[in-house]
């Protein structure tokens, strides 16, 4: 392993440890401004003890197989999901770092996708896709079209704006026959977001990409039981996040992403 390699592992580590305490200390109540205060105050703790974590208890990865996956101080489980969310965005930042070697567009690439990330999870929990959250990544992605023109700045801009309407049209007409919300506001904003990384063209690709996913998702809630009540709502984030993540990169790597359709 050289050492950009394992540069972008060690810095996933820690990437991953701090999205995990923005995710889990995200409630669906709270204004940004609480959301950000809390990310401060308090100390990361136990969630069984309630005890302070001293520093050697907050090593990415390593704290976690030290103790056996488990609180040193009263020896209760420790979440699953925090060591997981440390070791999958190590592996997406090696990825990455395979991907793009430049170090601008590299840092571009991994807000983009840690971006996606949060988004994912908190609308897998809570069926919410904060606009703190799906606003910063639309400009985020009008501003790397701004200094890193892969396709013109205005295809970028029409495809913020075509990708909200992509979803608010069909969102209308189904609230208009059934009474009730079909598309979340935040899956509007979402997909406008990806519009302004992937540009309008490519809008229809990830349309189809998602429903692909979204579908073989309903299928695996399904077979384990959790989708049989038709009134369990199924969140569509993380299905647009991975569809405008693949169609992101292979546009960056120079594929044709509109043969897909063809």
């Amino acid at each position: 392993m050289d050492r950009f390699t394992l540069l972008a592992a060690l810095s996933g580590t820690m990437a991953g440890s701090f999205t995990g305490l923005v995710i889990d200390r995200f409630q669906p109540q709270q204004t940004a401004q609480q959301w950000f205060s809390v990310l401060v105050k308090p100390r990361s703790y136990c969630f069984h003890c309630h005890r302070i974590l001293a520093w050697r208890d907050l090593l990415p990865l390593i704290s976690w197989c030290s103790s056996g996956g488990k609180c040193r101080i009263c020896r209760a489980p420790i979440p699953r999901f925090l060591p997981a969310c440390e070791l999958f965005t190590a592996l997406l930042f090696v990825l990455l770092a395979a991907l793009e070697p430049r170090p601008a567009p590299l840092l571009a690439l991994t807000l983009f996708s840690l971006l996606l990330v949060l988004l994912s999870e908190i609308d897998r929990r809570h069926c919410l896709l904060p606009d703190v959250l799906t606003l910063s990544l639309l400009w985020a992605g009008l501003l790397f079209h701004t200094f890193f023109p892969t396709f013109p700045l205005h295809d970028a801009i029409l495809g913020a704006v075509a990708g909200y309407l992509y979803f608010w049209l069909p969102g209308w007409l189904f609230l208009l026959y059934r009474g009730e919300e079909g598309i979340g506001g935040g899956d509007m904003k979402l997909f406008a977001a990806l519009g302004a990384w992937c540009g309008w063209q490519t809008l229809p690709v990830m349309a189809l990409l998602a429903a692909l996913i979204g579908i073989l998702c309903w299928l695996y809630r399904s077979q384990r039981g959790v989708g049989q009540q038709k009134t369990i709502p199924q969140p569509f984030g993380p299905s647009l996040a991975i569809a405008g993540w693949l169609v992101f990169i292979a546009q960056h790597k120079g594929y044709n992403v509109m043969t897909i359709l063809l």
